[in-house]
C-alpha cells in the first residue's frame, strides 16, 4: 500500500481579511438619512450636517467625526428616526487653549431616558467646532446612547440634547 503525500494550503482561520478589518467611512455634509444596513460606519463631517438615525436595533453603531473647522449653530445635528425614540448620554466639551473658566472642560450635554430627548445638536454660530470632535451613537434596542468629545474655540460652543 502506498500513500501519496499531498500538499494543501490551509486558510489562516481567525485572521480577518484586510478589507474586513477596515472601517467603512463616508464623507457627509448637508442632510443624510442613514439606512439600517449602514451600521458600523464612520461619517466624516466637513460642513454643517444633519443626519437621521435608522430605527432602533440592538448593536447598531455610528460614529461622527468632524474633519474641518465648522462655525455654525448646527455644525452637527443627529436625529432619531422618530420622536418616540429616545437619546441618552453625555458629551464633554474641551475649549481650545483653555480660558481658565470652570466650563472649559465641562460635560455640557447630559440626558437621561426620562428627559425624552430625540435629537442632539453640536454647534457655535460664532466660534469653530474643531476637527477631531466626535459623537458616537450605540443602540441598545430601544434607545440611542450617545457619547462624545467636542473641541471648540470658546465656551459659547454648545452640545444640547433636544426635541425634534
Amino acid at each position: 500500500l502506498s500513500i501519496k503525500r499531498r500538499s494543501f494550503k490551509m486558510a489562516k482561520v481567525g485572521r480577518a481579511s484586510r478589507n474586513a478589518s477596515l472601517m467603512r467611512v463616508e464623507s457627509v455634509s448637508g442632510t443624510k438619512t442613514i439606512g439600517a444596513a449602514e451600521t458600523g460606519e464612520v461619517y466624516l463631517v466637513s460642513a454643517a450636517t444633519s443626519v437621521t438615525l435608522p430605527a432602533p436595533k440592538a448593536g447598531a453603531y455610528f460614529k461622527f467625526v468632524i474633519t474641518a473647522d465648522i462655525t455654525s449653530a448646527a455644525a452637527l445635528v443627529v436625529n432619531t428616526d422618530s420622536t418616540s425614540t429616545v437619546m441618552v448620554g453625555c458629551v464633554r466639551r474641551v475649549v481650545e487653549g483653555g480660558t481658565g473658566h470652570a466650563l472649559d472642560n465641562a460635560a455640557v450635554a447630559q440626558a437621561a431616558s426620562a428627559d425624552g430627548h430625540d435629537k442632539i445638536v453640536v454647534g457655535d454660530g460664532a466660534a469653530a467646532i474643531h476637527p477631531g470632535s466626535t459623537l458616537e451613537c450605540l443602540c441598545d434596542g430601544t434607545k440611542w446612547i450617545v457619547t462624545g468629545l467636542v473641541w471648540a474655540n470658546a465656551n459659547s460652543a454648545t452640545v444640547t440634547f433636544d426635541d425634534q
